[in-house]
């Protein structure tokens, strides 16, 4: 084709226009996203129509030329004015300036074309908007004219409808997330009159009220300032989202940015990566749960794919390292607010990050050291006070060099401070397993090496409080923690680390354990016995003594509680008044050792009073409460009948109030231990997810009551043989109840009780396995944020005109119609889910449906 001619008329081209120009060119070859244009398109509607026209005919001639004619030049010139309208159809430039525009460019461009071909281009370009516009496919897959009869039409044709992708996103994807982003901007734009911006930083979970229907509902309706700012944060997260895993590169993203900027938002990326952090779930998947890739926060637009997203997006090292210590930074900020779920997906981010080899491996060993210097130990150490949270607090723990097992232990070794000390010692707790099994392996080899026991015996007591504080697993063996713990137990060795000893041999449930304990008694008894001539002071013995038969008692085995009532009814002499010692029997049922407990009853009735000669003798009542109070826990018919004679022959007696107490606490315990919540607890600190999990693998049976902060119940999960039965929230029942608790979280409490449940019934729906509703409620939780941005809960709508469309993915086609008579006619979408029994998202997703398609508008 014949190179164009000079656009007509004097016109200044200045150096905006010429880079505009430019811009336009890569957007017609598909080289950068519809966003980076739209100032630059915005731009030249201010110029006379020749000049774009004289543009996409340079850029025509090049396509042509470079394909050797293999696609005739009105597809080409289609595609351009095509990719034009499209800026149009995102909102990314006025569609009635576009329209006008294009009537100016089309009879131009029209010109351009060969003879032959141009009334099949003036038909195909008259027809633009009639269906859906999708963004252009790639130039190689070019978007073609209907009616095109170039030999290569119908291959490209099929090929274009396969879809292009751009960073794992399908042409239709990028399409709807341009569209979206360009209408979460007017939605951040129009909550400006209503006073409801304002400076991002509210840390609380994105979207919706606070709990789900019926929770809080009146304080949500009266538009609260802290509402008004969870409402914007939320729409905020969703426009970084958009923006960042929209973009192809890190200049598409600074062009997003710099439009918020423009709309008063200052947002470098360490404020984006704070934002995107608050906009995490409050939780994670827990243990043992495979996450499906649309599942939760991992789901692709979700704010952790933002996050992860920015940080890789340039091409210098440098900026990339920047940027990830920004990310790391927000991380510990949110650990130090006491977000743990948030931060822990951050730093599961960065190991992934780093995994990849994405992140420079320097500038991980900087990032690293300076944000470890601004996480709270405290908050470290009142969040590893509670077990449910280790698993989330293992993986901060683990990212950073110093917080790992091995580097914690050597610390403990070299530790002076006790308070400093404590805090390693709990933080290698949260560890768990790994960093039990590195402590008995330190502590056997120092044994096995020949050194002496009382060489650095601070560090081998520290080492023994972690066995005593990490419990072993059932199917690890016991002999090689035998042999260090027992070697450590001997008397005459510092006397703090045998009582730590002792304490740990009490928790290895084995028969050699037991047996060293009952050698340590006897061995100290004989000790006390000698008095002057024992080696060892009297008044560091006693306590040793007392440790090793309290342990005993705690083993629970019939011959360990022999030794111990065998102690402790001796009469005082050397070894002191060892009777209290028989307290540690009161809380364990005797009834499975007849023996003992018909030597318990012959002691009491011999220490009770008796009469001589008309006078009552006394003997210890200290002794008898001990008696009594061993025997608080077994029922047995002959141990009520003893304490009733008791009760019945010393009305005035201590000891007697002492067996009327344990009389009536054999008629209570029964009730209490049904009556009582077998599970309860805070569900900020336990999680949904996790609690479930748990309830699942421990297979009951019974109800998880579910309340919010003022006691107030609002809802119930019924659980059977650890799989869920149903649910009921609101006028919510079922699966759809199971997932309002997911997608719409509220801080509370609640408490699960073991009962018995009706039998099913036929009909009744099947039971549920905990897996798939976790996994399922935490996806839905990820869309109902992005719809809820799109269309906040009291945002009134009107039908526009256009007719709606059906959304594929819901199929009750009743419920669609029910939503739709409803938000057509005005309802908000917290109305209709107050009358409308399905779940938050099912409804919000249909109403971000019409409104993005432009069936639905806002009033």
């Amino acid at each position: 084709m014949a190179d164009p001619p000079a656009p007509e008329g004097p016109q200044e081209i200045t150096a905006d226009v010429r880079e505009a120009l430019t811009e336009l060119q890569r957007y017609l070859s598909d080289s950068i996203a519809p966003l980076m244009v739209a100032e630059s398109m915005t731009l030249l509607l201010d110029y006379s129509a020749e000049l774009t026209a004289f543009e996409i005919n340079a850029w025509t001639a090049a396509q042509f030329r470079s394909k050797m004619g293999a696609v005739p030049v009105s597809d080409y010139l289609y595609h351009a004015v095509d990719k034009i309208f499209q800026l149009g159809s995102y909102g990314l430039v006025p569609k009635e300036r576009i329209r006008e525009y294009l009537d100016e460019l089309v009879p131009i461009v029209v010109h351009q074309c060969p003879e032959d071909d141009r009334d099949l281009l003036r038909t195909n370009l008259a027809r633009l908007g009639e269906g859906d516009s999708t963004v252009a496919s790639p130039v190689e897959l070019l978007r073609r004219q209907v009616g095109s009869q170039n030999p290569l039409a119908s291959e490209a044709g099929a090929a274009a409808g396969a879809g292009g992708t751009r960073d794992g996103l399908s042409q239709d994807d990028l399409s709807k997330k341009l569209k979206r982003f360009s209408m979460l901007l007017e939605r951040w734009e129009s909550s400006a009159g209503d006073g409801e911006k304002g400076a991002p930083g509210t840390d609380s979970a994105a979207g919706g009220p606070s709990g789900p229907r019926g929770a809080g509902g009146a304080s949500a309706r009266e538009g609260t300032a802290a509402e008004r700012r969870k409402r914007n944060e939320a729409l905020l997260s969703q426009l970084l989202s958009n923006a960042a895993t929209g973009a192809d590169s890190d200049k598409e993203l600074a062009g997003a940015l710099d439009k918020l900027r423009r709309i008063g938002l200052e947002m470098q990326t360490a404020e984006a990566f704070r934002v995107l952090g608050r906009a995490l779930p409050g939780w994670v998947v827990p243990p043992g749960v495979e996450p499906l890739d649309q599942t939760g926060s991992s789901a692709r637009g979700s704010a952790s794919a933002a996050i992860r997203k920015i940080v890789t997006l340039p091409e210098d090292p440098v900026e990339v390292g920047k940027r990830f210590h920004e990310m790391l930074q927000a991380a510990v900020e949110q650990f130090n607010k006491g977000s743990l779920p948030r931060a822990a997906k951050m730093f599961e981010v960065a190991e992934h990050l780093i995994a990849e080899k994405r992140i420079d491996a320097a500038a991980v060993d900087v990032a690293c050291r300076r944000t470890f210097d601004s996480l709270d130990l405290e908050k470290l150490r009142s969040l590893g006070e509670h077990p449910e949270k280790h698993p989330l607090l293992r993986k901060v723990l683990n990212f950073f060099p110093s917080l790992r097992v091995g580097a914690l232990l050597d610390e403990v070794r070299m530790e002076e401070k006790r308070e400093r000390r404590r805090l390693l010692l709990s933080l290698l707790e949260v560890h768990g397993t790994e960093a039990r099994d590195a402590a008995l392996e330190r502590l056997h080899q120092m044994v096995k090496d020949g050194e002496a026991p009382e060489d650095e015996w601070h560090y081998k007591r520290n080492l023994l409080f972690l066995l005593r504080r990490v419990s072993r697993p059932a199917e690890q063996p016991a002999e090689k923690e035998l042999t260090a713990v027992v070697r450590l137990s001997e008397p005459g060795l510092p006397a703090p680390l045998v009582k730590e000893a002792l304490a740990a041999l009490g928790q290895i449930k084995h028969e050699k354990a037991e047996a060293a304990l009952i050698q340590r008694v006897e061995g100290l008894e004989q000790l006390l016995a000698k008095k002057g001539d024992a080696p060892f002071d009297e008044a560091e013995l006693q306590p040793l003594l007392e440790r090793a038969v309290t342990t005993l008692a705690r083993l629970g085995t019939p011959t360990a509680r022999r030794v111990v009532v065998e102690h402790a009814l001796r009469k005082k002499g050397p070894l002191g008044d060892a009777a209290p010692r028989l307290a540690e029997l009161s809380s364990q049922d005797l009834s499975t050792d007849p023996e003992l407990v018909a030597f318990l009853l012959k002691s009491l009735r011999a220490e009770l009073p008796f009469k001589v000669l008309g006078l009552v003798l006394k003997k210890s009542d200290e002794r008898i409460v001990q008696i009594i109070e061993a025997l608080a826990s077994t029922p047995l018919p002959q141990v009520r009948k003893t304490l009733e004679t008791v009760v019945e022959s010393f009305p005035n007696q201590e000891f007697a109030r002492s067996a009327g107490k344990v009389l009536a606490g054999f008629d209570t315990q029964h009730v209490q231990e049904t009556a009582a919540a077998s599970l309860s607890g805070d569900l900020e600190l336990f999680e949904l997810p996790s609690l479930l999990q748990s309830l699942g693998v421990s297979e009951v049976k019974g109800v998880l009551v579910l309340r919010d902060q003022k006691g107030n119940a609002v809802g119930s999960i019924t659980m059977e043989h650890g799989k869920v039965r149903g649910a009921q929230v609101g006028i919510l029942k079922g699966d759809d109840a199971c997932y309002q608790f997911f997608e719409r979280p509220f801080p509370g409490t609640f408490a699960f009780t073991k009962q018995d449940i009706p039998p099913r019934k036929e009909g009744d729906p099947p039971l549920r396995e905990v897996v798939p509703l976790l996994l399922e409620g935490m996806r839905r939780y990820d869309e109902f944020q992005r719809s809820s941005a799109l269309v906040p809960d009291d945002l009134y709508l009107a039908a526009s005109g256009q007719k709606p469309t059906a959304l594929a993915e819901e199929a009750d086609a009743v419920l669609q119609q029910q939503i739709w008579a409803r938000a057509s006619t005005g309802a908000s979408p917290r109305l209709c889910e107050e009358s409308i029994p399905a779940d938050s998202f099912r409804i919000r997703r249909l109403f971000a449906h019409w409104v993005e398609e432009g069936s639905l508008k806002p009033v």
